[in-house]
């Protein structure tokens, strides 16, 4: 059957949801296919719930419009956005009714005589694997090059139809460390524990931690994971709710036993962030003499970096641009002042570092007010 001739036949209702999992499990094709084929779906309305939208499609997208197909995204370039945290999707997702997932995923797989024929979702888990184990069923994109990573399984009987691609995987090059980032990762090295379990972002910054404190860190508790988790040879478990990199990163992840991938309802949890002692190191674009940053905190529309921010056991906000932006303007959704708890406990540029939180610094307390905060921010930042 076909994925118009499946959609069409899960249900006749006027108006048609589907869950189409973001980044590198997203199905462009399938995607594609439902904008081309428009005219057979029976339905009047289709929307597609998802979140990270690939380049590609997006552009493609932005030619091919039409006004009964809605992308619906915590995310920008789509027809409607929405703010939720990235943890609590799932949820929010499954009170719109969805008819089915569409999703890359793994060829079938056996880990035994009497085990069931099963898939993996390879880069994903995100809110996906949590839709699929409420039930709704899946039409599998099986993708050749989709590696099977570990957390991520479902069964064969979850699958209603079957549509095959050797479609590339999304390819996610990571950005260079720059001497800012070198600067800044001496900063945060002076407060890190002797070991850890690590949280970080992509990029310049995330590598030059890797390079200075790899050795530090026993294990990695994060929603992403990118080329740079290669470097983490001393980590006995790399766990994460995405991953995206290069061919060889795809690779490196297929049947790793140290790779998991779990739902971002788990990855993200402040009880799981608390237990696993995360200390979480992001970046952002500029920090504000009030302590705000401009990563917002529990906004997966905005970047769910705020979210194991607030609820990490350490966190680590860096602004590491060349020339470090503090000022009294506040950006849209920083990070509020009055709950210590909701903004990263250190706030770092080149310049130095600051604890935000109050703590006794060896010859005063610092209450960790606005007031404070600002001062310090200007005297150090």
């Amino acid at each position: 059957m076909t994925l118009i001739g499946t959609l069409n036949k899960l249900t006749n209702r006027k108006t048609i949801n589907v869950v189409m999992p973001p980044a590198v499990g997203f199905p462009v094709e399938a995607a594609q296919e439902i904008f081309e084929r428009r005219g057979e779906l029976v339905a009047e309305q289709i929307n597609i719930y998802t979140m990270h939208i690939p380049h590609d499609f997006a552009r493609w997208m932005a030619d091919n419009k039409n006004d009964t197909i809605k992308v619906i995204s915590t995310f920008g370039k789509a027809d409607s956005t929405y703010d939720v945290q990235f943890m609590d999707m799932a949820r929010h997702i499954l009170m719109a009714k969805p008819v089915a997932v569409i999703a890359q995923c793994t060829t079938p797989f056996k880990v035994s005589w009497s085990s069931p024929v099963t898939r993996s979702l390879g880069m994903n888990s995100d809110f996906t694997w949590d839709v699929i184990q409420a039930g709704v069923p899946v039409i599998a994109v099986e993708n050749s090059n989709m590696p099977r990573v570990n957390g991520n399984w479902f069964t064969e009987d979850k699958v209603v139809d079957v549509l095959y691609t050797d479609r590339p995987l999304h390819v996610e090059t990571e950005r260079p460390t720059t001497p800012t980032d070198r600067i800044v990762a001496q900063h945060i090295l002076s407060k890190l524990p002797a070991k850890f379990t690590a949280q970080l972002g992509k990029g310049g910054l995330a590598n030059e931690v890797i390079r200075i404190a790899g050795e530090r860190i026993n294990e990695y508790w994060g929603e992403l994971i990118t080329d740079a988790a290669m470097k983490l040879t001393n980590a006995s478990e790399i766990t994460a709710t995405l991953g995206f990199g290069t061919p060889e990163f795809y690779k490196w992840c297929d049947n790793n036993p140290r790779v998991w991938m779990l739902p971002a309802r788990i990855t993200n949890s402040l009880i799981e962030l608390q237990n696993h002692k995360v200390v979480s190191i992001n970046q952002t674009r500029r920090i504000t003499t009030r302590g705000g940053t401009s990563i917002p905190y529990g906004i997966s529309g905005k970047g769910g970096g705020g979210e194991t921010t607030y609820g990490a056991w350490m966190s680590f906000v860096a602004s590491c641009s060349s020339k470090p932006v503090v000022s009294d303007f506040v950006p849209e959704g920083e990070m509020p002042l009055h709950d210590p708890t909701k903004r990263p406990r250190y706030l770092v540029n080149r310049n130095g570092i600051v604890e935000t939180w109050p703590h006794w610094d060896g010859e005063e307390f610092f209450d960790g007010t606005p007031e404070a905060i600002k001062e310090a921010v200007e005297a150090v930042l």
